[in-house]
């Protein structure tokens, strides 16, 4: 218990660094939030998706993993995936007071099984890998799908929708594989 506990406050520490580097990010450039057609705002999207997965994959890389074993390494990853989404809700929510914004109740769900399942992906990862060394080719896949997550969500066309479900089926699904197959590969090795 003491573990799931760490790892779910790992999550919340991770969300507060991933937060502090995208502000000092946003600093260097004058953005409107509102005009999502400007190359700025996207390269700025672009960079804050790979500061958030790099952040996670550094924090599962170098506390969470050795909080777990097997499974655990997963379940681990997960609950720091809620303690991340908890951090981005009360950001969300805040946004909206401030701005008289109407969040959907399925969105800030959407949202939480994103941050969840990445980290659940990392944890997997990490945990049937043989060295410490960044897996790139694992942070561009997350990077990418959750690039296309947040892209989809800010042009909200007729396809959003089905992009997004897309992105999120495609999260559970490697999820699902990690957690049913992470013992079996652990214990081979």
């Amino acid at each position: 218990m003491k573990n799931k506990i760490q790892s779910f406050f790992w999550g919340i520490f991770t969300a507060g660094v991933a937060l502090f580097l995208e502000l000092i990010l946003a600093s260097f450039f004058k953005v409107d939030y509102l005009d999502t057609a400007n190359i700025i705002f996207v390269i700025i999207m672009i960079a804050s998706v790979i500061i958030e997965e790099v952040t996670k994959y550094i924090v599962i890389l170098k506390k969470i993993i050795f909080l777990s074993f097997g499974r655990n390494a997963i379940i681990n990853a997960w609950i720091a995936g809620v303690g991340f989404y908890l951090v981005e809700i009360f950001i969300f929510y805040q946004k909206a007071l401030m701005e008289n914004l109407d969040f959907n109740q399925i969105d800030l769900f959407k949202i939480g099984l994103l941050h969840i399942l990445t980290f659940g992906i990392f944890g997997y990862r990490i945990a049937i890998k043989k060295d410490n060394k960044l897996d790139v080719g694992i942070v561009a896949i997350v990077v990418s799908l959750h690039f296309t997550y947040n892209i989809s969500s800010q042009y909200m066309g007729e396809a959003t929708y089905f992009v997004i479900n897309l992105v999120l089926i495609a999260l559970v699904a490697y999820n699902i594989f990690g957690f049913f197959v992470v013992n079996k590969k652990l214990a081979h090795n």
